[in-house]
């Protein structure tokens, strides 16, 4: 099986495009590494449990600080995004 790296190498892909904590975060270290844009669609935070509120969603918050470009889906969910930097 080829690794997501020799894929995106292979295909040309320009854009890695992700939804959420974890896909963010794969998404932003597969394009540094391949040398494309990370792109991610933000839909909102889960807070169901106390990872999700006081880890998962304060560090995802962090980490798309460091996407160039970033769709929120809501004005509410700009305003956040905004708000944390």
């Amino acid at each position: 099986m080829a690794s997501a790296l020799s894929i995106i190498r292979a295909r040309g892909i320009d854009i890695v495009h992700a939804h959420d904590y974890k896909t963010d975060f794969l998404a932003l270290a597969l394009a540094r590494a391949a040398g494309v844009i990370p792109l991610s669609t933000v839909h909102g935070w889960i807070s169901d449990s106390w990872k999700e509120r006081l880890i998962y969603s304060p560090a995802d918050k962090q980490l798309l600080r460091w996407f160039p470009r970033v769709i929120a889906v809501s004005s509410v969910i700009a305003a956040t995004l905004v708000k944390s930097g």
